[in-house]
């Protein structure tokens, strides 16, 4: 029986709930989901701001890194710049140079050209002058021969 009763208390109690504190216990509960909603959104939020933050960051430092490297590849394009300059115009004098010597090869070649002729003509003239010296010795010789002969006999040559 002890049983009935408190199972009859307890049904009491049940029925005892008005639809007012009904409302105010489901308003006490949203409450609490929106305060643990809004404590998960914060959380969020400060996450992101961070992740923001830091992206900023490397960003900003990345420009600045970038902006450097700009300029260290500017100063050597200009020095790049300069040294083709210097090389184009020493080309240009190296070809000058090279027109002139050319020029004075040309020259020298005529020269030596001109020389080997006047050579190969003096040459000539003298292996002919030696072929006729060699011929009048040999006749000169042939006639002493001859006369050397005579003087034995007594004839003048």
């Amino acid at each position: 029986m002890m049983q009935i009763i408190v199972l009859t208390c307890l049904m009491a109690s049940a029925q005892a709930i008005s639809p007012v504190m009904k409302v105010v216990e489901l308003l006490d509960e949203c409450k609490a989901k929106i305060s643990k909603d809004l404590a998960a959104e914060t959380a969020a939020m400060e996450e992101y701001t961070t992740f923001c933050d830091d992206e900023l960051k490397d960003k900003a430092y990345a420009i600045a890194t970038a902006a450097k490297s700009i300029g260290d590849l500017m100063a050597t394009i200009s020095d790049a710049e300069a040294t083709g300059a210097e090389a184009a115009d020493e080309v240009a004098t190296l070809g000058s140079v090279f027109a002139a010597k050319n020029g004075e090869m040309y020259e020298a070649t005529t020269v030596r050209k001109e020389g080997h002729e006047d050579f190969v003509a003096a040459e000539k003239e003298l292996v002919t002058t030696v072929d006729q010296l060699a011929r009048a010795g040999a006749l000169i010789k042939k006639r002493d021969e001859l006369c050397a002969g005579s003087y034995e006999h007594g004839k003048a040559c």
